[in-house]
Order: C-alpha cells, then sequence, then structure tokens
C-alpha cells in the first residue's frame, strides 16, 4: 500500500486493525485499548506521553487479572487522578465477555437489576445489568457516575467481598453491565436449606458462626473503604469454592445518592420486602448509612438461622411497614423446636439486639462486630 493510499485511509477515520495471533504473542486488552486511545481524532483526548508510560506499565505488570476473582495489581496513579470517561473506560472495561445465550431473559432479577450469566476467559461470570441504563439511553452523566463508582469497586480487595472484574459493552444492545465473578453454590440462605434438605447441616451451629463472623469482616472491611454496603440480606451473600462468604451487590445507595435520587424508603420497596431487613429511621425517610448495615447484619443473623424473611410472624407488608415505624416489633429468638437451623449463643443474640437499637448511634460498629465476635470464639 502506498504512502499516499495510507494517508486518505487515516484522513477518513480508518485504523489499523488489530494484530492476529498467528505463531505472534497476543497482544493484551489493555495494550489494545491503549493504541486506541492514542488514536483518538481528537488530539485533546489522546493520552500524554506520561499518561501513555503509566498505561504500558499497567498493561505489561498484570492489572487486568488473568482469571477472575485474583487480586490484582495497584490501579495506576494516572487512572486513580482522571476525570476522563474514555480514561476510565479504558481501564474498566473488559475484552471477549461472551454473553448470555438470551439476552431478554435473566437467570435473575431485582428491583434495580437483573443478573445474567456469561463467560470471560473460559470461567462463567455474572453480568449485572441495572435498569436505569436502560432507561437512561446515552446520558453521559449517569455513566461518568457509574464509571466513578466502579472505579471505587475495582479497587475493593478482601478474602469476603465479591470482586468485581470490570464493565461489559457488547453484550447488550443497550447499556452496559457489571461483570462479577459466577458462584455456583449461590446464596447462603439458600445453600443452609440444600445442605439441609440433605441432611449435610452436620454442625449446622457451627458453620453459621463462621460465615456470621465471615460477614462481620466484609463488612468491616467495606465500612473501612468507606463503602455503605445498602443491601445486606441472604440473597447479597454468596457462598464461594470454599464454602467461605463473599459480600455481594454492595454500594446500591451509593450510586443512587451520586445521580440525586431518594434513597429512603417507599411502597414499592416494600412491596419487594426489602424494608423487612431495613431499620425504623428508614420510613422517616433517612438515608441509607453504615448504621443501617448493622441493623440488616442483625436481620440477616435472624434469616440464615430460620432460613425466612426477618420477622416472618408479622404477616403482611402493610402491616409489617406500621411496626416497624412505630417501633413495635419485638424479635423472636429462634429455636430449633420452631425449625431453626441451631440455637443462637447468648453471646450472638445480645449482640443482635444491640444491632437492633432503635437509635443508629447507640449500634455497635461494624468493627466492633468482629471484635465482639472474635472475644466469643465465633470465628
Amino acid at each position: 500500500m502506498s504512502d499516499p493510499q495510507v494517508y486518505a485511509m487515516v484522513l477518513t477515520g480508518k485504523r489499523p486493525p488489530r494484530p492476529s495471533n498467528h505463531g505472534a504473542e497476543v497482544m493484551s486488552d489493555a495494550l489494545w485499548d491503549l493504541i486506541e486511545w492514542c488514536w483518538s481524532e481528537r488530539p485533546s483526548t489522546r493520552p500524554t506521553a506520561e499518561q501513555c508510560l503509566g498505561a504500558i506499565l499497567a498493561a505489561t505488570g498484570g492489572v487486568l487479572s488473568p482469571h477472575p476473582g485474583q487480586p490484582e495489581s495497584p490501579m495506576p496513579w494516572h487512572i486513580r487522578q482522571s476525570t476522563s470517561s474514555e480514561h476510565l473506560l479504558v481501564y474498566l472495561r473488559l475484552q471477549g465477555v461472551q454473553p448470555p445465550t438470551h439476552t431478554d431473559a435473566p437467570f435473575t432479577g431485582g428491583r434495580s437489576s437483573n443478573i445474567f450469566i456469561g463467560k470471560y476467559r473460559g470461567q462463567k461470570v455474572a453480568l449485572r445489568r441495572f435498569r436505569m441504563f436502560m432507561r437512561a439511553g446515552g446520558d453521559s452523566q449517569l455513566y461518568d457516575m457509574i464509571y466513578a463508582s466502579a472505579l471505587k469497586w475495582k479497587e475493593l480487595q478482601h478474602k469476603h467481598v465479591l470482586p468485581f472484574l470490570g464493565i461489559d459493552v457488547t453484550s447488550f444492545e443497550r447499556g452496559m453491565s457489571m461483570v462479577f465473578p459466577w458462584k455456583n453454590y449461590g446464596n447462603v440462605r439458600g445453600f443452609i436449606s440444600k445442605l439441609r434438605a440433605g441432611n449435610r447441616f452436620g454442625n449446622g451451629s457451627g458453620w453459621l458462626i463462621r460465615w456470621i463472623h465471615q460477614v462481620g469482616r466484609g463488612l468491616a472491611y467495606l465500612h473501612s473503604e468507606h463503602v455503605v454496603h445498602g443491601a445486606l440480606r441472604g440473597s447479597n451473600v454468596l457462598i464461594d469454592e470454599e464454602w467461605g462468604v463473599r459480600l455481594a451487590d454492595y454500594d446500591q445507595a451509593g450510586i443512587l445518592l451520586q445521580l440525586g435520587e431518594d434513597t429512603s424508603s417507599r411502597a414499592e420497596e416494600a412491596a419487594h420486602r426489602v424494608l423487612r431487613w431495613m431499620p425504623p429511621e428508614i420510613c422517616e425517610g433517612a438515608h441509607i448509612t453504615t448504621t443501617t448495615d448493622i441493623y440488616s447484619f442483625a436481620c440477616l443473623c435472624l434469616e440464615m438461622y430460620t432460613c425466612k424473611d426477618p420477622f416472618a410472624e408479622v404477616t403482611g407488608e402493610t402491616r409489617f411497614t406500621r411496626s416497624l415505624a412505630s417501633g413495635a416489633l419485638i424479635p423472636i429468638r429462634p429455636s430449633v423446636y420452631d425449625g431453626a437451623c441451631a440455637e443462637v449463643p447468648d453471646s450472638l443474640w445480645a449482640l443482635m439486639e444491640e444491632c437492633w437499637k432503635r437509635q443508629p448511634m447507640q449500634r455497635p460498629t461494624a468493627t466492633q462486630l468482629v471484635q465482639r465476635l472474635s472475644s466469643n470464639g465465633q470465628n
């Protein structure tokens, strides 16, 4: 191809194709993304030499994890400091995600998102697609906010927190999805029910105490990173390959707050049973905070011991909401005689009652939860 022909192609916006790997070393996704960034049509959006160097070091130093869920190298400083959506997407975007067979049929879903099953680098992954993506279309402000939250999630690394792998922009016609490792054992409540049904929940009390302590440690880590979970309940506590817990679906409130949406209780939330894990102040319009998570922690403990929604004895959502708002809810201690998985230790029940204090500031912190659980030998 002659020089004039190449010049003409560049003027029309054409760029060289990505090199194939016929016997040669495969070019990483991160490095190809950097090259495309350098080819940006507008000069002002191209990276500086210093940014290029940082991105190259990141691409060759293992920033993109080779396998879902494995620890990653520290985030490059130029990415951490960037406010450009284009720059953030280069770092967060995953290439090669295999989409679900049926993009209109989610595996499961909730009020704010649907979960699909895909594949990434040969392993199953969960594709979490927020409903706001489907409504917002090309709202650039929405995407800026999501990228900022995703950047924060990318830095979270803890044994009991589900790692965030990145963003997939190719599986769905509209919007994008958040990619997380898939956990075959499902959530903790479903796992306990399956073990009990198969008579495989022998030392049930030991497993429950172990998982509850792991939830506390994961929650303490999130709070130390200034992340409020906001939806702590059995369906968002997953069981990994080692039969340990991983906190999932965290920081929902953070996204809504960034977008300027109200995070207080609404009638539709009550209809979806979310309110059964929420404290009384939510009924008064309070926002979700770390003290909300502490109240929810006690409700989660109740759920794990009973395999039922918290306060299941109070039937009807309207009746429950009124009881919650008025402070008339009195937690009933589970017993094996009433179908519970195991007896709740005295020390744990006392801690749960402190978490249910009506005044948020009287509840213990997540760090104090872990300390109390550890001091009582519940680890």
